[in-house]
């Protein structure tokens, strides 16, 4: 994980949003913060949501937007699922894998991760 965060292919927050233009971008959480980020990046980036439920603790207007952008296929989602693993190599993140509860694995191509 430390290889990735001295890169900045993992990221806790966005200070910079144009960073991630023509970048993909997977987004976990289902908080304010991770809401509002997909909504700011899936104009510029490839968003890709992971939540571990169906059910987002943000706001409710941030949701409902978050969910008619997946409706539109402008952010993907990806749950149920929770971070599994990193790929990548020398700080540079190729994928990131999820995984259900149940051990189910989805390997998703990514440049950052917000974490």
């Amino acid at each position: 994980l430390a290889e990735f965060e001295a890169t900045g292919a993992v990221r806790y927050m966005v200070t910079k949003r144009e960073e991630f233009r023509g970048r993909r971008v997977v987004i976990a959480g289902g908080g304010d913060s991770a809401v509002d980020w997909a909504l700011s990046l899936k104009d510029i980036a490839q968003v890709t949501m992971v939540h571990r439920r169906d059910k987002f603790r943000a706001a409710p207007e941030s949701a409902r937007q978050l969910a008619e952008a997946a409706a539109r296929g402008e952010v993907a989602m990806a749950i149920p699922y929770q971070l599994h693993a990193l790929e990548g190599e020398a700080g540079r993140l190729d994928a990131v894998v999820l995984a259900t509860l149940k051990g189910e694995e989805k390997r998703v191509a990514a440049d950052h991760l917000l974490a």
